[in-house]
């Protein structure tokens, strides 16, 4: 009887010593990302050098690379991604990466930007599509052009198992993608 009070008052002092470096670990993860949104460039930096976890994600699942692109735009991107950010990241709420984001905005300095870091084109979000995909379907041909330099695999198809070329051809007044497209396949 001695014995498991013992193990288990030796057990709760052991959990009570870890539980204030699992709330410094989450405090200062949970303040990097307000720090994204708020734009606060020495906070973030002070977080980076202090070694926060830079793939870390908010409670919505949306990771600190995609916070960083969607309130600061490629500047604060590219400030995350010269810190070792994944490129490649997917938000755990929807499987998008900060490519598709920037491809279906029509940023072409933020995906010039991430193709530049070697993101992968050919990554899928949740409903299989890619970032091509996206920017044919939000008609930005400048933004299909750029990826298409990439070489992407123009036969990945999304959940409902269409490919680039199908979504094209449901789009009105699709036709330079559709040729770009066209081009690029042959």
């Amino acid at each position: 009887m001695m014995t498991h009070f013992r193990f288990f008052a030796a057990l709760a002092m052991v959990l009570a010593m870890a539980a204030p470096a699992a709330q410094a670990q989450f405090s200062d993860r949970f303040e990097f990302l307000r720090a994204i949104e708020k734009q606060d460039v020495l906070e973030v930096r002070q977080r980076l050098d202090n070694g926060v976890y830079i793939n870390t994600h908010n409670s919505d699942g949306i990771s600190a690379l995609m916070l960083a692109s969607q309130n600061g735009g490629p500047g604060w991107t590219n400030l995350l991604l010269q810190r070792d950010a994944n490129p490649d990241i997917r938000n755990k709420s929807d499987g998008r990466t900060v490519l598709m984001f920037y491809a279906e905005r029509g940023d072409k300095i933020g995906v010039e930007l991430m193709l530049s870091k070697n993101a992968n084109v050919d990554e899928q979000d949740n409903l299989g599509q890619t970032a091509l995909m996206k920017a044919v379907r939000a008609k930005k041909l400048r933004i299909v052009q750029k990826i298409l330099e990439a070489e992407p695999d123009l036969y990945i198809t999304d959940a409902t198992g269409r490919d680039v070329f199908d979504i094209a051809s449901e789009i009105r007044g699709a036709n330079a993608i559709k040729r770009e497209l066209d081009k690029a396949s042959s």
